[in-house]
């Protein structure tokens, strides 16, 4: 029965986050296709280009929203290895990236379960711990005339920042919960093995659990210097972890510092986000308040799993309210986690679980769940609001057909110029390289973005137009069927055209 109550957990939480997805889906209008937006448009079409790059890479990908021949990175492998799986069995890009969101939802609590017995050895307190996570939200608060919660940019109080509509996120989210469990396990490979798959996806959380653990082995030496077979060997896993993520780590350093990742660095590093201390506390919600007076029980017992935990949510929250982020150049919100609301989620479960009054601790329960369950539903709500004529979250079937089908045409190092605002879902749909597109991911975007606004506005000459297209190498062109003075340019060939779009091929020969 048990057993049962954890898998509903997981499915019911799997089920309220792939919602968005399933309503998107079933609010499709006639003649229309989803493209399975379900969170920021530039960042899923990116990432949706991983996975379609999957049929013909298994771990490599490229950035196809630039114009530039790129050499092939590890950047998004999780992504472009799933598309890959996927596309043997015959499962598109778009449901393929809907699935994979579901699987790693439910294995992320189920990984969360884990842990959490674990750390609080008791099946009961386990669940506990699961059931608040998968609550965890903000305070409810009253603002612009109407009830909502409170909020910070990307706050993991919040399940669809938590959780959210990224399969690599989420896979990362487990994974770090995973290393955790691994080491405490003492199962040395394959937490080597978990901590370089993370370190691989996010070096930050990753760095941040090994900071943890030489934290909690040294306090350990402390407490029992006399004992130092334990400490010595709480070092060496310390160690093995950290040693076993480096070079993934260094790598990703290494490819970021280049064109076009170094423009996510240059971005993120402008994105603090200003926490003032009533403002956090309301954004952190009730479960933490209850973990913050349940700690003096949870530490009680000083044993080193408990202490790692503590040891984890505090140096996150600790980095995330301090200007140390700033001054690495990284979003103070790079520091928080799934794994760090898991970490406060166990400690206040353990506290609950420490109150012998049963009507006490079930008056807690019933007041807990009137403070965040409608923060879920509004969460949901918000989530799920498209609009049709938005041509990132619908495309008229005949538009998603004619861009779809231009997958086949030219070789995968070509460059296609195409018209706003299919040079977004173009990448994504088809795995071929944009001229332009994702504001981080083209170089020189605003010198691209005025460059292709003067083509397709017919503001340059003949010449002008020869050009722009040899000096940018492009081989192919996406407009409208109205832009007439396209057709009376001997190097352009119509290849293929619908009532709204046209594709033309340059022809070389004729430049």
């Amino acid at each position: 029965m048990h057993l049962f109550f954890v898998i509903l957990i997981c499915l019911l939480t799997t089920v309220e986050n792939i919602w968005p997805s399933i309503i998107g889906f079933q609010n499709t209008p006639a003649n229309s296709v989803f493209l399975g937006t379900v969170h920021h448009s530039d960042d899923y079409f990116y990432y949706l280009s991983q996975f379609t790059q999957g049929a013909t890479r298994w771990i490599t990908t490229t950035d196809l929203f630039t114009g530039e021949s790129l050499p092939e990175t590890f950047v998004g492998w999780s992504n472009v290895l799933t598309g890959r799986i996927f596309h043997l069995i015959g499962i598109p890009a778009i449901p393929a990236y809907q699935i994979t969101i579901a699987i790693w939802t439910f294995l992320l609590c189920l990984s969360a379960y884990k842990l959490a017995l674990l750390i609080l050895k008791d099946k009961h307190k386990a669940l506990l711990s699961l059931i608040l996570f998968v609550l965890y939200h903000s305070f409810p608060i009253f603002r612009d005339n109407h009830w909502t919660y409170a909020d910070y940019w990307n706050n993991f109080s919040v399940p669809r920042v938590r959780f959210g509509g990224v399969p690599h996120q989420l896979l990362l989210s487990t994974l770090s919960v995973l290393t955790l469990s691994l080491l405490l396990e003492k199962k040395r490979i394959l937490m080597a093995v978990s901590s370089f798959l993370l370190a691989s996806l996010q070096p930050v959380l990753w760095l941040l659990i090994v900071v943890s653990t030489a934290c909690t082995t040294f306090v350990q030496y402390l407490q029992k210097p006399k004992k130092s077979f334990s400490s010595l060997y709480s070092l060496l896993f310390t160690l093995l972890l950290f040693f076993s993520g480096l070079p993934a780590a260094i790598y990703l350093n290494t490819i970021f510092s280049t064109l076009p990742f170094s423009q996510l660095k240059i971005w993120e590093a402008t994105q603090q986000v200003p926490l003032k201390l009533t403002g956090f506390f309301l954004a952190m919600g009730p479960i933490f308040i209850i973990a913050l007076l349940s700690l003096y029980i949870f530490l009680w017992k000083r044993k080193y799993e408990r202490f790692i935990i503590f040891s984890f949510a505090l140096l996150s929250l600790t980095l995330l309210m301090s200007p140390i982020p700033q001054i690495a150049r990284l979003t103070n919100i790079r520091f928080m986690s799934a794994l760090a609301i898991l970490c406060i989620s166990i400690i206040a479960a353990d506290g609950l679980m420490h109150i012998k009054s049963r009507i006490l601790f079930i008056s807690l329960i019933f007041v807990l769940g009137i403070l965040v369950i409608p923060n879920h539903i509004r969460t949901v709500k918000m989530s799920s609001d498209f609009t049709p004529s938005n041509a990132y979250e619908y495309l008229s079937t005949s538009d998603f057909n004619f861009l779809s089908s231009l997958k086949t045409i030219g070789k995968p190092t070509d460059t296609f110029l195409v018209l706003w605002p299919y040079n977004m879902p173009f990448p994504a749909l088809t795995g071929k390289r944009s001229y332009h597109g994702h504001p981080l991911l083209t170089i020189n975007p605003s010198v691209k973005n005025a460059n292709a606004a003067a083509f397709y506005d017919e503001n340059l000459t003949n010449e002008k137009i020869q050009e722009f297209i040899v000096n940018n190498d492009i081989r192919y062109i996406i407009a409208y069927p109205w832009q007439t003075s396209l057709y009376q340019l001997s190097y352009l060939k119509v290849l293929q055209q619908t009532n709204n779009l046209v594709v033309f091929e340059v022809i070389l020969e004729n430049l």
